[in-house]
């Protein structure tokens, strides 16, 4: 049984997913490694997993790529609760957000609706919820930590669980773009700075949501590569106009997490 689950998922294993590992791999030691808490989180919400994810699933664009962001937000917040206000082990709430991102994404796949409008909706919805969770926010700040685990100890970590999420990667079909692979790791080192991770949310929601919605328009008409090309386009003109969001002097934090 197991030699046949390893040679199916070494069978799914395609450039782009060899290049998802690599890259997670990297995302992974620069939130180790770097000590601010901003630039930690900055790194944690990079969409370079969910672009190769793109590649790797080579499906269109529908609404679980976008449905895939406040799940996302659900996961850190899922995480904060369990560990800042229960007091579980960092470990087990990571495992448990995860696993409850993974069911909530495979149970509601079936049901989702293909409608341009829909999904029209849903994305000014987004924008809506990441406007209210930007302005019910207050000024936070919170030290900085850098680990002192080399990275050769990580990176195995971080292959397993890429392996894993490869191997589901169509069960889970859009919903892999948003799954926080980087953060299935990078959220142990952020454990004492999660605050720091929902300043940064609404920002993930303008501008990668943007991205997405780029994506979705425009696919039928430039391909793949040229949807993703202009949804980075998008993606970076949006997070340069909001700069000041994730800059040091704008750190800010939903006042329902204190």
């Amino acid at each position: 049984m197991n030699i046949q689950w390893g040679t199916s998922l070494l069978n799914n294993l395609g450039l782009f997913d060899i290049l998802l590992i690599a890259v997670v791999s990297l995302m992974v030691a620069g939130v180790a490694y770097l000590k601010q808490p901003y630039w930690k989180a900055f790194i944690l919400l990079l969409p370079f997993p969910g672009t190769l994810a793109v590649l790797s699933i080579d499906k269109p664009v529908d609404i679980s790529f976008l449905l895939g962001l406040p799940l996302m937000a659900f996961f850190y917040y899922m995480i904060y609760v369990l560990y800042n206000k229960l007091g579980m082990n960092i470990v087990l709430a990571i495992a448990i957000s995860a696993i409850t991102y993974c069911l909530i994404s495979m149970a509601a796949l079936p049901f989702l609706p293909d409608s341009p409008e829909i999904f029209l909706i849903v994305f000014c919805f987004l924008i809506l919820y990441g406007i209210i969770l930007n302005h019910s926010a207050s000024n936070i700040k919170e030290e900085g930590y850098r680990t002192s685990l080399p990275i050769y100890v990580k990176a195995p970590m971080v292959m397993m669980v890429v392996f894993l999420l490869v191997e589901f990667k169509y069960s889970m079909s859009g919903f892999m773009a948003g799954f926080p692979m980087v953060g299935i790791v990078g959220a142990y080192e952020m454990r004492h700075c999660l605050k720091t991770v929902f300043s940064q949310i609404p920002l993930v929601f303008f501008a990668v949501g943007s991205m997405v919605t780029v994506c979705f328009l425009i696919q039928n008409i430039v391909g793949l590569y040229g949807e993703l090309g202009l949804g980075w386009l998008v993606y970076i003109i949006v997070l340069l106009y909001l700069r000041k969001m994730w800059f040091p002097d704008h750190r800010k934090m939903h006042v329902t997490d204190y």
